[in-house]
């Protein structure tokens, strides 16, 4: 599954990633969370594209990166945000948006995501952190 993510990703032309995500969104976290086996404590973080195929999350004391996918939108982003996934109190890194942008950068359910979905314990809830900034 991750080998055809990468070459449906590697297909997109390099505009179409610069629209995803140009620059990058600076946010603070108030919750630790999970993106693919990496674990994140709560706190600053800068998400920018690395480059075509690698997502970058930077933090004051952790660090990582995702492969993501990309969705067009019928209609521009009216804020810049980050948008996790919840179970229980559990967090996952789904998507990043940039106001006024037509499309958003998202990251597919994790190993640890997708046992939360089949055991099926808790109604999964979205959650927006607003971003701080975006720099361009």
């Amino acid at each position: 599954i991750l080998l055809a993510f990468i070459v449906a990703g590697a297909t997109l032309s390099p505009a179409s990633h610069a629209q995803v995500l140009e620059g990058a969104v600076i946010v603070n976290v108030p919750f630790a969370f999970q993106n693919g086996s990496q674990h994140f404590t709560a706190g600053l973080y800068t998400i920018r594209m690395e480059s075509q195929n690698t997502l970058i999350i930077r933090g004051e004391s952790t660090s990582g990166f995702a492969i993501p996918g990309f969705d067009k939108d019928s209609h521009p982003s009216e804020t810049t945000k980050v948008v996790f996934r919840r179970y229980g109190d559990q967090y996952f890194l789904r998507e990043v948006w940039v106001e006024g942008e037509t499309s958003h950068t998202y990251c597919l359910p994790s190993k640890a995501e997708q046992l939360e979905i089949a055991a099926n314990r808790t109604a999964p809830t979205g959650v927006v952190v607003a971003a701080l900034e975006t720099s361009r």
